[in-house]
């Protein structure tokens, strides 16, 4: 919980300290909490003192900026770092951590910090046409998988969520997306096609079926999330240990599939080695692929700051021109010429307040790094849980080429 521990033993006096009692001390920040442990009662004390002036001090919401240089692997050159440290500190609920640790309350997602790893099962990428990787005044199409591919996908992360719920302690539900479908031809079918929730489809007839393609399904969306427990048995230490898995509600084999790993109440080596390591193996024997994915890299949703920003990576900024905010055409356009262009896939998209505006988030297809769609800023951050030199040799063509990309979708847009 980034507190500094410290403890020590001493033996009390009175009829609640009879006993010997471990005291730990915890500081962070202006705050030092006093936990003191009666193995006689079994009972945890907590009493938490504050600075005199800490309700000045929290109210006052002061930042301290800190400057710094540091130095770009990929461009080789140091960079000048602007890092702000924020005066506010909310107090520790240690009754809530109390009920999660002893298994009553479900939610980590509250002011609790908690470890976790984060995961996505990567979606296939067709190889686009040969036109549009050299033609780069082409219209660019986008080139899907096959009606056979995506079944075997579909089949794939079968398996492996098979596997997931066999290990969750309760029901592990995940709806799938389908581009092809199989009806009837005694449905209610006209020459013009089928109304669904996704709008008019096209209709292909083959023997007694009809294969309607949904294109729309291939379209970025959000999906929702939800957790289930884990239990974990560890054979090394034989505690009862337990953790927590956040999933994405919808599999769709056209954009990432999320899942994250959170713990508190087992240790790291159980969790990397006898979970999230059989999770890698029964992916790759599934026919998936699963990567991990590094805190900085994913969005949050405060405002426009839609990342959580690193210490010592450093993100390549990319200023969008004038016209990116004339409508979605600017964004859907350079969306689709990073896909087609340089491989990358759709990781999350979300929207900000009242506005109608979709931020995507892209990642490699081989995970070396992500581009955030921003307010007026492109962000290229790298992965570097992969190893550093390939994420370094395939970022550097990347730092080159994309912004290249943004100058010729600016220029088509305002030729029109």
């Amino acid at each position: 919980q980034t507190f500094r521990v410290k403890a020590k033993t001493r033996q009390g006096t009175g009829k609640l300290m009879s006993s010997s009692r471990t005291t730990y001390v915890l500081t962070m920040g202006h705050q030092l909490h006093v936990l003191d442990y009666y193995p006689g009662t079994r009972e945890v004390h907590v009493k938490i003192y504050v600075h005199r002036q800490w309700t000045a001090i929290s109210e006052s919401k002061s930042a301290y900026s800190y400057e710094y240089l540091l130095f770009d692997d990929i461009l080789e050159k140091l960079e000048p770092v602007s890092l702000d440290f924020k005066g506010t500190l909310q107090f520790y609920n240690w009754n809530q951590l109390d009920n999660v640790v002893c298994g009553y309350d479900g939610d980590l997602t509250s002011l609790v910090r908690y470890r976790r790893q984060m995961f996505s099962i990567v979606p296939v990428c067709s190889d686009q046409d040969e036109k549009n990787q050299n033609n780069k005044d082409a219209n660019w199409v986008l080139k899907y998988i096959s009606m056979e591919e995506e079944n075997r996908v579909i089949t794939a992360f079968g398996k492996f969520l098979n596997w997931l719920r066999s290990k969750a302690s309760e029901p592990l539900e995940v709806a799938t997306v389908k581009r092809f479908r199989f009806v009837k031809k005694k449905s209610s079918v006209t020459e013009t096609g089928i109304e669904s929730l996704h709008g008019t489809e096209q209709v292909n007839s083959e023997d007694d079926l009809h294969i309607v393609e949904d294109p729309k399904v291939t379209l970025p969306f959000r999906p929702e999330t939800r957790v289930v427990r884990i239990d974990l048995h560890s054979s090394k230490s034989g505690r009862y240990e337990w953790i927590q898995l956040e999933y994405d509600t919808v599999f769709s084999p056209y954009q990432c599939f999320h899942l994250q790993v959170q713990w508190m109440v087992a240790s790291g080596s159980t969790t990397s080695k006898d979970f999230v390591a059989l999770m890698y193996r029964r992916a790759q024997q599934a026919g998936i692929r699963c990567e991990q994915f590094p805190e900085y890299c994913s969005s949050t949703a405060s405002g426009f700051d839609r990342r959580v920003q690193h210490p010592f990576v450093l993100p390549k900024i990319i200023s969008l021109p004038s016209c990116w905010n004339k409508g979605q055409e600017f964004l859907q356009t350079l969306l689709l010429g990073l896909q087609v262009e340089h491989g990358f896939v759709v990781d999350r998209i979300r929207y900000f307040g009242r506005t109608s505006v979709k931020w995507y988030t892209l990642v490699h297809r081989e995970g070396y790094i992500f581009v955030h769609l921003g307010n007026d800023v492109l962000e290229l951050v790298p992965n570097y849980i992969k190893p550093v030199a390939d994420v370094n040799e395939a970022t550097k063509i990347l730092y080159m080429e994309i912004p290249k990309l943004v100058d010729q979708v600016s220029i088509n847009i305002q030729a029109e």
